[in-house]
């Protein structure tokens, strides 16, 4: 099972992209701010990230800058 790192911030969307992630046999972790993506990146190897790019706290650029 492959495992992924959802950066959304918006509640029903990201339940939504969870959820059916979900049923497609990913494990999904769902941060909802840049700051918690970091701190899950660094507590977690992920197979793939999917990056919100408008976040009230960081951009999805500036995590992706930090993932490489």
């Amino acid at each position: 099972m492959e495992k992924l790192l959802l950066l959304e911030d918006d509640q029903s969307f990201g339940y939504i992209l969870s959820e059916y992630l979900t049923m497609k046999d990913f494990e999904v972790v769902w941060a909802k701010t840049g700051d918690e993506a970091i701190k899950q990146l660094s507590q977690n190897i992920f197979d793939l990230a999917i990056l919100d790019i408008m976040l009230p706290d960081q951009s999805g650029f500036e995590i992706a800058q930090h993932i490489r």
